[in-house]
């Protein structure tokens, strides 16, 4: 089993029985995403929500990788994952260190269930940050859905008082508030107020954010640029 799929589809269960020979996931775009992600399992054919055992592996890595199991002429099978070979090298100087990848392996025999109650566990106790582990957060508000492209201060604080009535604690003003960015074609790279929507200034916005007794959260993409973005 692997997660793929797509933008706003992420995370889809795919699923391909095992045979003699090599089944595998990877990228070579440079980056893992939704559309390969590293993470594969090895699992019952008659798995449930809760029966059944799974073999899982995620590593933890963000570059090029492949995840493959091969299955021998005895009905072995062997799972391997880590950084994908093809167009890697390494120079490794005497007296100097590399550091592969590390990737978390889990075991269930309480089927999906059991592997979300592993996985969870282990992104509680070692991937959140202790500090954070335990603090309340707030409720958050994020204005794309309401308004998309098509909004100005005053559409914004209208959302924004009808989000503290019931009881919202975080306001995140999303994609449109900079550049010239009234689709998604343009402006990404360029982190220049848009006047049109904010006259007086982001400041001032977030200013009338706070005085609600919210707190003012603001999005940007900083891995993607568009054609028209200042090259300086």
């Amino acid at each position: 089993m692997q997660l793929s799929g797509a933008w706003i589809k992420e995370r889809h269960l795919r699923r391909r029985p095992l045979e003699q020979g090599i089944t595998k996931v990877e990228s070579l775009r440079g980056a893992t995403s939704h559309q390969a992600n590293p993470f594969v399992a090895l699992i019952d054919k008659n798995i449930t929500n809760q029966q059944g055992e799974i073999f899982a592996s995620n590593l933890i890595y963000s570059g090029n990788f492949v995840s493959q199991v091969q299955v021998d002429e005895w009905h072995t099978s062997r799972l391997m994952t880590g950084i994908n070979p093809q167009f890697f090298s390494w120079q490794l100087d005497s007296g100097a260190t590399f550091s592969a990848p590390e990737a978390v392996l889990f075991y269930t025999n309480a089927g999906y269930n059991g592997l979300m109650t592993e996985t969870h566990t282990f992104v509680k106790k070692h991937i959140i940050a202790p500090k954070w582990l335990h603090q309340k957060r707030p409720i958050v508000i994020n204005n794309w859905e309401a308004t998309y492209f098509d909004f100005d201060e005053e559409k914004l604080l209208k959302l924004a008082h009808e989000a503290k009535d019931v009881g919202i604690e975080c306001f995140v003003l999303d994609d449109g508030w900079f550049g010239q960015r009234d689709n998604d074609h343009s402006s990404l790279g360029n982190w220049s107020i848009n006047q049109k929507k904010f006259s007086n200034g982001l400041g001032h916005f977030s200013d009338k954010i706070h005085q609600l007794g919210m707190q003012f959260g603001l999005w940007f993409e900083p891995e993607m640029v568009s054609p028209d973005a200042p090259t300086s």
